[in-house]
């Protein structure tokens, strides 16, 4: 199914396809789909060819939505309600009928979406970032409107840099010793001792106290293990380690 905006993509592709990429005002925002086009006509000629590739990319698309909705939620049957969800809103397989960007830029938003929910899990790879910024790259290039999903992607960059920095400098410390991190970072082990809290000093303190309550008690139980005469300095076999029944051990930790 075509329309007038149909016959300026293909055209875009044909000029595209004979002087190389340019800059067509209006146009140049659907360059990612006359490149599309023109990759799709490669492979098979016609219109034709253009809506297979359409349908290949949707059911990558819904593929993509099931494994998006598994990293999010951990949970099978979520992933598979959000698939029969997907399936369900019909209009979205119509449209893969049409030669219009609409088809194209949904799959390309849901094969973003599944690289940036694994972005969430902290398991995306180093391949798969560049793989990611590609696709996501050209999901913008595809349709005008598809700058929502750049402002989307900024938003959350600005965020998470925010967020990170702000964590990073905001160290609780109540004397107000350090007020950056690099500071905490670069002071010795009595300014940092300073810098804890009470609290945290008496718990420190009382470990320490433990610490050196249970080593003492340890060497002293070794030592009197121990039979040492005068006289039989000379004898090995008079130097006779008592058994111990059973490991030394502090009455907690901490």
């Amino acid at each position: 199914m075509t329309d007038d905006d149909t016959w300026g993509y293909l055209q875009y592709a044909a000029e595209i396809r004979e002087q190389g990429l340019f800059f067509k005002p209006h146009l140049f925002w659907y360059i990612g789909y006359a490149l599309f086009i023109l990759g799709a006509n490669s492979l098979i000629p016609g219109f034709e060819g253009i809506v297979i590739f359409q349908y290949i990319f949707a059911y990558i698309a819904l593929i993509a939505i099931y494994f998006t909705s598994i990293n999010i939620f951990q949970n099978p049957k979520t992933a598979l309600f959000t698939g029969i969800c997907f399936l369900g809103f019909f209009m979205i397989s119509f449209w893969n009928l049409f030669l219009y960007a609409e088809s194209l830029l949904i799959s390309l938003y849901c094969i973003s979406f599944y690289f940036l929910s694994k972005a969430y899990r902290g398991n995306l790879k180093t391949y798969q970032k560049v793989i990611a910024i590609l696709i996501a790259a050209w999901a913008i290039l595809v349709k005008p409107t598809a700058v929502a999903f750049l402002a989307a992607l900024l938003a959350v960059g600005l965020y998470k840099l925010f967020t990170k920095y702000t964590l990073s400098f905001r160290i609780y410390l109540p004397k107000g010793r350090f007020t950056s991190r690099r500071e905490a970072e670069e002071a010795s082990p009595a300014e940092l001792q300073e810098s804890v809290p009470q609290d945290c000093g008496k718990i420190s303190s009382t470990h320490t106290q433990l610490t050196q309550s249970t080593n003492s008690t340890q060497s002293t139980q070794l030592t009197n293990s121990f039979s040492l005469h005068p006289s039989s300095f000379n004898t090995p076999s008079s130097l006779r380690p008592l058994p111990l029944s059973s490991p030394l051990r502090a009455p907690f930790s901490i």
